[in-house]
């Protein structure tokens, strides 16, 4: 029966080096690949992902002072009703 260490060392022999290739390539491409396609965006006139995600962050902070400013407008409009309702209110007790 074979050992486990006696496969592993037959893995060595026979290496043909290909394997040291791809583990020497794979981080070079790592780090060129995103460089690749942030150029090849601009020089598609597509937006990269940067400012996808600045334009992503500019709008959400847009759409919050937006609920803001529409919830300031609701709770207005119900103290104003309220106001108002209570101006009916004191005009009907006055007229009895």
């Amino acid at each position: 029966m074979r050992k486990p260490d006696d496969t592993i060392q037959e893995s060595r022999e026979y290496s043909t080096g290909y394997d040291d290739f791809i583990s020497l390539i794979l981080p070079i491409l790592r780090d060129f690949l995103p460089i690749l396609l942030d150029r090849w965006s601009e020089f598609t006139d597509r937006p990269t992902l940067k400012i996808l995600e600045q334009e992503n962050r500019y709008l959400r902070s847009r759409i919050n002072r937006l609920e803001k400013r529409v919830q300031w407008l609701v709770m207005f409009q119900v103290v104003l009703a309220m106001f108002f309702l209570f101006l009916v209110i004191l005009i009907a007790l006055k007229a009895i």
